[in-house]
C-alpha cells in the first residue's frame, strides 16, 4: 500500500474506490449496549442465584436469604484516527476526502470488534464490596476450561456445535423468550466453509432458508453466525472462535463516534479528516461465553 501521492490522477482516472476492507462493526449488535458512558469505566450489576426454603411449621420466622451480588467493570480506552490531505494533492486528483473518511470510520469500527473479541477471551474484572468503602475489591476472572472446547484435531464440526449448545443449556444460559439471550457465534471464512460442508446446515430438508443460494448461513442450530476475520489464532493451525449469549457481553461507548474535517494551518493548510471514540467491553458471565478451537490450514 502506498501513500496518497501514489494515486495521483491520470487522464483516465476519475473516481476513487475504497479497497476491500471491513467497514462496519459486525459484533456490536450482538452485545448489550451501554452508550454515553461518562468517565473511564462503568459497572454492570450481577445478581446471583438463591434457593427457597421449605416452611416446616406454622407462624415460623420469615427466612432471610442473602442474595449474592457483585459487578463486572468495563474500562474505556480512547481510540482515534486521522490523515492529512495536502491541498496540492486535491488539485492533482479528484477530491479523495470522503473516501478517506469512509476508510477512517472503518478503522474505528474494526477497533470496536477488536475490543469485543478481547473481552470475550480475556480476563473479566469483578468488583465486590460497597463502592466508597475499604471493602471494595477488584479481581480478574479468566474464562474457565469448562467453557472451552478443544480443537480435537478437527475443524468446525456438527459435533462441536452440539457440544457448544449443550454447554449453554447446562448453564441455564438460554431463555428462548428473552431476545437478550439470543446466541451468536463469530467465525472466519474457514469455518463458514466448514458449515457449508455440513449436510444438515445447507439442505432444504432441514432449513426454511437455502444457504447454498448465496453461500451464507445466518441462523442454524440456535446460533446467529457472524463473520469476522479478526479472531485470534492459537498457532498457525488452530483458530479460536467464540459463541456467546447477547446478555453475556457488554459493550460500552463514551460519546458517540465523532468525525470532523479541519484545515491544519501548521501543515501548509492540509485538510485533516479525524475520528475518535471511547470504547470498552466486558464479559458479564463466564457461563454465557464459549471458546471453540478449530483446526485451520496455515493459509487460513
Amino acid at each position: 500500500m502506498g501513500e496518497i501521492t501514489d494515486v495521483m490522477r491520470r487522464a483516465f482516472a476519475d473516481n476513487f474506490v475504497v479497497r476491500s476492507q471491513q467497514l462496519k462493526s459486525r459484533l456490536e449488535a450482538a452485545c448489550m449496549p451501554h452508550p454515553g458512558i461518562v468517565g473511564t469505566s462503568k459497572d454492570v450489576d450481577r445478581v446471583g442465584q438463591t434457593t427457597a426454603r421449605a416452611k416446616t411449621s406454622r407462624n415460623s420466622d420469615t427466612p432471610l436469604i442473602k442474595t449474592p451480588f457483585d459487578r463486572r467493570r468495563m474500562f474505556l480506552t480512547d481510540y482515534e484516527w486521522a490523515d492529512l490531505i495536502d491541498p496540492q494533492d486535491i488539485d492533482k486528483m479528484n477530491d479523495p476526502t470522503s473516501s478517506i473518511i469512509t476508510a477512517g470510520v472503518g478503522a474505528m469500527n474494526r477497533s470496536k470488534d477488536d475490543v469485543v473479541i478481547a473481552a470475550l477471551r480475556g480476563n473479566a474484572v469483578t468488583v465486590t464490596g460497597a463502592e466508597g468503602s475499604s471493602a471494595v475489591a477488584l479481581s480478574n476472572t479468566a474464562l474457565p476450561s469448562t467453557q472451552k472446547i478443544a480443537h480435537g484435531s478437527a475443524r468446525l464440526t456438527k459435533t462441536k456445535i452440539i457440544q457448544c449448545r449443550q454447554i449453554f443449556l447446562a448453564n441455564e444460559a438460554i431463555d428462548g423468550d428473552n431476545p437478550d439471550d439470543a446466541l451468536f457465534w463469530a467465525i472466519t471464512a474457514a469455518q463458514i466453509a466448514d458449515l457449508l460442508g455440513i449436510t444438515e446446515a445447507v439442505s432444504a430438508d432441514y432449513n426454511t432458508v437455502r444457504p447454498l443460494q448465496d453461500g451464507k448461513i445466518v441462523y442454524w442450530m440456535g446460533f446467529y453466525w457472524l463473520h469476522s476475520e479478526r479472531l485470534p489464532k492459537a498457532d498457525t493451525t488452530h483458530r479460536y472462535t467464540y459463541a456467546w449469549a447477547k446478555s453475556g457481553m457488554a459493550l460500552g461507548t463514551g460519546a458517540n463516534l465523532e468525525t470532523r474535517l479541519d484545515v491544519r494551518i501548521d501543515k501548509s493548510m492540509a485538510v485533516q479528516p479525524y475520528a475518535k471514540e471511547s470504547l470498552g467491553a466486558v464479559r458479564v458471565e463466564e457461563e454465557k461465553v464459549v471458546e471453540v478451537d478449530c483446526v485451520v490450514l496455515t493459509t487460513e
